[in-house]
């Protein structure tokens, strides 16, 4: 069944309305806010350092992962 062009129109308005609303609470919503990077700790300095060794590569991403921590384990006994 097709609309009369006044059925259309007020449609349209209505929808173009709710679109007016939406963009309205999303102009009035505060920015995010932006996070300050924070410094690695040793272990995050630690892993990607050991994620770039040869011995690595060949590995899937969780036996590499299990052996990077294993060698964190090993140093951090040793320290």
């Amino acid at each position: 069944m097709a609309l009369n062009r006044s059925a259309r129109l007020r449609k349209f308005g209505e929808s173009y309305e709710e679109c007016l609303k939406k963009i309205a609470a999303l102009a009035t919503r505060s920015p995010r806010k932006i996070k300050s990077k924070r410094p690695l700790n040793a272990y995050q300095k630690f892993v990607s350092e050991e994620s770039q060794k040869r011995k690595y590569k060949g590995l899937p991403s969780h036996e590499r992962m299990t052996a990077i921590s294993k060698e964190w384990n090993k140093q951090k006994l040793n320290a």
